[in-house]
């Protein structure tokens, strides 16, 4: 899996080659239905971690996707948070940790390539301050 980070000063923490692999202009497939961005807030006004995922239905449907985009937004004083994504593998019928994303008030931002995953789960592993919300959708 390939992770990416953007931050608001236009500085990106990956290689810029893969900026060029992906389609620039997909339709985004948002992970939560809802009419607002409020209602399709995975997490919202989170302030502590929040556990691992036990269930296959604890997490959320990537509907065949291959690019997972992240965005976070900090609330009351928050700047920096670490998420850990677990993913449902359909072989294992189980749960897997994937890599580690630090976000920070700079890098709200970020794009994982997700490739044969089946469901996501966002664990809230530790937060400086605050709150967060989380949203996240994918594309082909």
């Amino acid at each position: 899996m390939y992770y990416c980070a953007y931050s608001k000063t236009d500085q990106y923490y990956c290689s810029t080659i893969l900026f060029t692999i992906i389609k620039l202009n997909d339709p985004m497939h948002t992970l939560k239905t809802g009419k607002t961005a409020a209602d399709k807030r995975i997490l919202a006004n989170i302030t502590a971690a929040n556990g691992t995922p036990t269930l296959v239905t604890d997490g959320h449907v990537l509907h065949n996707g291959n690019w997972l985009h992240v965005y976070v937004a900090f609330n009351d004083s928050a700047s920096a948070a670490e998420i850990l994504p677990h993913y449902w593998s359909e072989m294992s019928e189980s749960w897997h940790a994937g890599d580690s994303i630090n976000f920070e008030s700079i890098a709200t931002f970020a794009l994982i390539e997700i490739r044969g995953e089946a469901r996501v789960f966002f664990e809230l592993v530790g937060i400086d301050a605050g709150d967060l919300d989380l949203w996240a959708g994918v594309t082909d």
